[in-house]
Parts: C-alpha cells; structure tokens; sequence
C-alpha cells in the first residue's frame, strides 16, 4: 500500500472488504503451508480477518466499518507505529497476490474509504510453475522443505496415463439443452445486465483472461531486463489484474509470444506517468510487429513509412477501455455458415464468438486454411485503423462478404465499410441489422426479376407462333428505296471527243485574256 501521509490511514478511516470466493481446504493448507512462511503468520491473520468480515455463505461487499476494527482485531497499537504495521501487513498480501487495495472517494466533503478486494490463493500446480513466489519461499524455507511441500500437495502423475493417446468423451452443453432462440424476454435481458454491471470487476477479468490469453505475470518478470526504464511499472502489473487482461487481449489479437511481449513493454511511452498502460501506443506498436511477422512469412520486407502511418492512423482512434466477453441478444443473431456447423451448430455461441474476438482471429477462420493473402490482411488492417472500425463491426463485415459470396478485392471491401460508416454502423446491433437489410433487398430483387421472367414467358406461350407472326407484320419496318447503279455509258467517238477538246480550249484562251 502505498500512503506517504500517515493522517491519509487512520483507524477512523472506513473500509469495506470484496470477497467472491470461499475457501476450500486445500486453499486453507496453501495459505498456511505456503503463504505463511513468505509473508508471516501476522500477515495470514490479517488475511483472515479480511476473509471474515462477508459471511462465509456468501459473497460480495461488507459494511463499512472503521478500521478501528482491524487495529483491535490484531491488536495493533491505535497511532502511527500501529498504521505502519498495518500498511506493512497489507503490502505483504499485496505482494503475493492476495489482495488490491482501492481508496474511494464516495463525496468531496468526507473522508475516503478503503476498499479490500480479496484474491483465493493459487493452486498447487499454479504456485510452484510462478517463479517469483518459488523464489521467495525458496529464501524462506530452503530448497529441500520447497521440495518436499510440492510433493505433499502434487499428487504424482499415474505411470499408465504416461503418453497414451485419450478420447474426449465429454459433451458439451449444446449437445444436451437447446435454448430457444425464438422467445426473447426483454424484462429477463434486462435484469441479466443489471446483475452483471454489479459483478465483481476480479471475477469479469478473471473469466475473460481465460480466453483471450494465458500470459502470466512470472513469464513476462522473469526476463525483463533490470536496466529498463520501464521496469517499476511493469513489476506492478502483479496488483493490476487489468492491465494483465489487456495485455493478454492484445497479445492474442496479434499472435505476440511472450518475447514480443517484454519489447513492447521495453519501449517508450507505453506507459504514462502514474504507470497504465497506453492502450493506443500498445496497439500501434503491436501491430507493427504483427505486420512484420506477417510479412517475414510472405518474405516481403517491411516498408519503412508503414509506421509512421500506423501511428497517424492510431492517433485518430479512441481508446477503448478493458475488453469485457459481452453478450449477444437472441434478436441480433447471425446464421451460421455452412461450412462452420460441424464445428459449431448454435447460433448463439457463434455470434459470442463473433463480437468478442478480435478480428484478426475471425479472419483466419473464414479464409481457408488460415493463409491470409496480404492485400487482403492490408485491407481489413486499413479498414480497422484508419477507418476506426471496432473489432466486432469488422467481424460482421467479414460474416457478409463470405455468405452473400461478394469479391475479396480491396475496392469491394472498402465500399461496403465506407457505406457501414456513411451510416452510421458502429456497434455490432448496429451491423447485424446492416446486413440482415442488405440480404432482405438483394432477396427482394431476385424474386422480382424471378416473377418478371416467369410473366414473359408465360406471355410468350399464350401468343404462340401466329401471335408472333402478326406482332412482327405490324411493327415490320418500311421499305426504303435503295440506289442502284447506272447503266453503263457507251465509248464517245472520235468526233465527240474533238469537240470537247476543242471546246475546252477555247475555254483556256478566254481566261487566258
């Protein structure tokens, strides 16, 4: 915790305590096996008090209380030495991944509040592959208790299992329910959004992490060079689980490894003054990375003006807050494409798929093979940066260009983007309905072209040979004389011929004079 003025963390302070898990006995023989001998059995009964202030049965926020609680609690003497071992004590679970610490303020005029926000601890498996955490206990217990506590609570892996090939016989849950996606209760979505703009922001970013990356904190720490200047930033991303999701979006939406990921952090302005990340900077930089990638398989070199341009363009481009999974309503749905419904045959759990992840991910499902030519991956990137389209009205424009079978050139794609900005498209309800009107018309135009042909043709038959006979005598068009050529003049005769001569001598001599 950082505090610099002991009368900013008094115990007439208030504070109120977030927990949404509970404590399994596993996690209890972690917490004091584990956690105890790192951060101290006065820091584990902090943790304690914490974790008894929500009733063990529930889960969510206490009550705001002075923290003149705590103090009595752990018998803490009341005055500044007191404070200092309590921010010490928080520190310690702060460290180690326990607990965030948050200071509201809920009016100008009154003092803030402290929010505790409580973390389980990690699992067996999770806290012997974290190097910061096996280093720390290493410091503490030595390398053979470290040892022999990973094998108190890692069960060995069974010689049989070993590197035996296994089916997967589980179902999934579309196989066994089908929700309708005819009946839509308005009153029912509405209660759902309510209740998950109360849940717990912990619980959120923990859920989407789970699909948009893997990329742990110890991975990016471990070899990030000490001379950075950007390392006291990136040594609190362990207390910034937000950050961490951002990371791990962006590093899924361009493919970055973890080596791509500790250059990025290396480079300036990444991060501001109080230490967040820049969102802009962090996809501008990505993303010249992704294009050289890109290009390295295309054996294509990088332009040198390309990122100049990706910064202008990055420039005009909001920043986005923390990618959250959203959902899709059943009255904004997508069919799914043919060649897609072995894979997945719910169209709810497609249009999820569709506006949440990032367009470069849909993109490779829709191109075969997952070959992306580079005019096209040039085209969508333009589209997405320059133009400002969000990851989700790209994914839908990617969805109609495959199903309505229209051209993949560079012309096409931007005419029908420029026509989704020109009117105003920029949610996916938005482009959702977009495309379902663009269908409508285009089915609209076939099937009256369809009645006008099968009208001709029924006419035509009616009419038959004689009908055509005399429809063509009455417009029949009129004759018109042609010339023809004269008859052929006979030789003149010597006598003829010597009165024209000397007639058009007698010419000469009068012009002559």
């Amino acid at each position: 915790m950082r505090i610099s003025n002991m009368l900013q963390f008094t115990e007439k302070h208030r504070f109120c305590v977030y927990r949404d898990f509970a404590m399994s006995p596993l996690q209890l023989r972690m917490l004091s096996s584990a956690y105890q001998p790192i951060i101290g059995g006065l820091a584990t009964a902090l943790f304690h008090t914490f974790y008894g202030q929500v009733p063990a049965d529930k889960a969510g926020y206490s009550a705001l209380e002075q923290q003149r609680k705590l103090f009595l609690n752990l018998d803490l003497e009341q005055g500044e030495r007191g404070r200092k071992s309590l921010i010490d004590l928080t520190s310690k679970l702060e460290a180690v991944g326990l607990l965030q610490t948050l200071r509201r303020y809920d009016h100008p005029d009154e003092d803030p509040f402290f929010e505790y926000i409580l973390t389980p601890p990690l699992s067996p498996y999770e806290f012997f592959h974290s190097d910061h955490l096996m280093l720390a206990l290493h410091d503490k217990v030595g390398k053979h208790l470290v040892l022999a506590l990973r094998d108190e609570l890692l069960m060995p892996k069974l010689d049989r299992i070993g590197n035996a090939p296994g089916e997967d016989l589980s179902v999934s849950f579309y196989d066994l329910f089908r929700p309708s996606p005819h009946g839509v209760d308005i009153e029912l979505e509405k209660a759902l959004q309510e209740a998950a703009a109360t849940k717990s922001m912990g619980d959120a970013l923990r859920s989407f992490s789970s699909d948009v990356g893997n990329i742990d904190y110890a991975d990016i720490i471990a070899s990030f060079p000490f001379s950075s200047e950007n390392r006291v930033f990136v040594e609190q991303l362990n207390r910034q689980p937000e950050q961490m999701v951002l990371i791990n979006f962006v590093a899924s939406k361009y493919n970055l490894d973890i080596v791509d990921l500790r250059r990025l952090l290396d480079k300036q302005d990444i991060f501001d003054k109080q230490g967040n990340l820049q969102k802009a900077v962090l996809e501008e930089e990505a993303t010249l990375l992704y294009l050289q990638g890109e290009k390295r398989k295309d054996s294509a070199v990088m332009l040198m003006g390309r990122k100049e341009d990706m910064q202008a363009a990055s420039n005009h481009a909001a920043e986005q807050s923390v990618p959250i999974e959203k959902p899709v309503s059943l009255s904004h749905c997508l069919d799914v494409p043919a060649f897609l419904l072995e894979e997945c045959n719910d169209i709810q759990q497609y249009n999820v798929f569709l506006r949440n992840q990032p367009y470069t991910k849909v993109l490779e499902t829709f191109i075969p093979q997952g070959i992306i030519p580079p005019q096209i991956r040039e085209t969508f990137l333009r589209i997405h940066k320059v133009y400002g389209m969000a990851d989700e009205v790209v994914n839908v424009l990617i969805h109609f260009t495959h199903i309505d079978n229209r051209s993949w050139e560079k012309f096409r794609l931007e005419d029908v983007a420029s026509d989704m900005i020109g009117k105003g498209v920029t949610t996916f309800e938005a482009a959702v309905s977009y495309v379902k009107a663009r269908i409508r018309t285009r089915e609209l135009a076939v099937a009256k072209a369809m009645e006008a042909k099968e009208r001709a043709n029924a006419k035509s038959k009616t009419g038959g040979r004689v009908g055509r006979g005399a429809a063509a005598a009455k417009v029949q068009k009129p004759r018109i004389p042609i010339a023809t050529g004269s008859k052929q003049t006979q030789k003149p005769t010597d006598a003829e011929l010597e009165a024209i001569l000397s007639k058009a001598r007698k010419l000469d001599e009068k012009y002559k004079d």
